[in-house]
């Protein structure tokens, strides 16, 4: 049984190394072409163009498996077979175990910060709620100062007060007219002048240059930061569709994910869960089937939102990738 391998800090270089090094055992290096897709590679190297998950599951880098770039490098599976005797079927733990197993652990996150850290740097916002933001229309120097011109701003922006600032990062699909879009901090504004729906702003902090970027000035919403009694042992398990939408994995207090269910689906700040490997069988009628497998780590719920969530990886095994699934 693999021994259990706490990310925070070194280790977490650590983890990436091992799982890194263990990919490449059973894997080979392959240069993107142009025109290549995932699933004509999968129905080159393995057989079936059904397969293509097994490919991004070993590309934790790739986020978009739509979107291979021409001259970027890749693992692929050097099996052009399951090893259908690998696969296990594991029950995971009681809840009530789990919770148990991993209060300190969440102690030590909470009083550490790291949480409310990430929380602090990232949000989420739907397409409804970044039409009613207030978008910066101009971002300049005047002498000494940096200003920001934005329209679109309502009635409970005051005069005075600071805002943080924010650019859009990336957009993830969440249903067919829906998108969510991942913002990233880059400042801090002061409130100068406003009239109407338009205002002044002061840049009062900046990170680097953002100029190429869509701004956006957001109320201030402060992180709740979660108490260890927050861990939550009951409650609602959300459906087999969960799973991790994005890995974050340069963090420097840990690898974070972003999952594809939230408040919506009864997914609450305080749940533990699991995250598990893709592992697809071929049934006779040549349909790939996604069967269950061992728990490859241990998720933290501590920021959610109506179809999304933020969560830590508190422990793990093997590195996780995007659409693993979650439970």
């Amino acid at each position: 049984m693999l021994r259990r391998i706490f990310i925070p800090s070194l280790l977490t270089f650590m983890l990436i190394a091992s799982s890194h090094a263990n990919s490449q055992a059973s894997s080979m290096t392959y240069q993107v072409q142009a025109g290549d897709t995932l699933s004509a590679l999968a129905k080159t190297h393995l057989g079936d163009e059904r397969r293509w998950r097994e490919i991004w599951s070993l590309n934790p880098q790739l986020r978009n498996p739509n979107a291979l770039r021409a001259g970027s490098s890749l693992l692929l599976p050097t099996s052009a077979t399951h090893n259908a005797g690998q696969l296990s079927t594991q029950t995971h733990p009681s809840r009530e175990a789990l919770a148990q197993q991993y209060r300190a652990a969440v102690r030590d996150e909470v009083a550490g910060g790291s949480l409310q850290r990430f929380a602090d740097r990232r949000t989420l916002a739907t397409d409804a709620q970044l039409a009613q933001a207030p978008r910066v229309q101009a971002n300049l120097s005047e002498g000494q100062a940096q200003v920001m011109y934005a329209s679109n701003v309502s009635s409970l922006y005051n005069i005075g007060e600071r805002y943080p600032v924010y650019a859009v990062q990336e957009s993830h699909t969440v249903t067919q007219n829906q998108a969510i879009h991942e913002l990233l901090r880059v400042g801090e504004a002061q409130l100068m002048h406003k009239e109407a729906d338009r205002a002044k702003f002061h840049l009062m902090s900046q990170a680097p240059n953002r100029q190429e970027s869509t701004l956006y000035v957001l109320p201030s919403n402060p992180y709740r930061n979660l108490q260890t009694s927050a861990i939550r042992e009951p409650h609602s398990p959300g459906n087999n569709e969960m799973r991790i939408t994005r890995v974050f994995h340069n963090e420097p207090d840990g690898v974070y994910v972003l999952l594809n269910q939230g408040t919506n689906q009864g997914v609450g700040a305080g749940r533990l869960a699991h995250y598990y490997k893709k592992d697809f069988v071929s049934e006779e009628q040549g349909r790939l089937i996604e069967y269950p497998t061992s728990p490859a780590g241990v998720l933290l719920v501590f920021k959610t939102f109506e179809n999304s969530s933020f969560a830590k990886v508190l422990s793990a095994q093997r590195i996780p990738a995007p659409d693993d699934r979650v439970n």
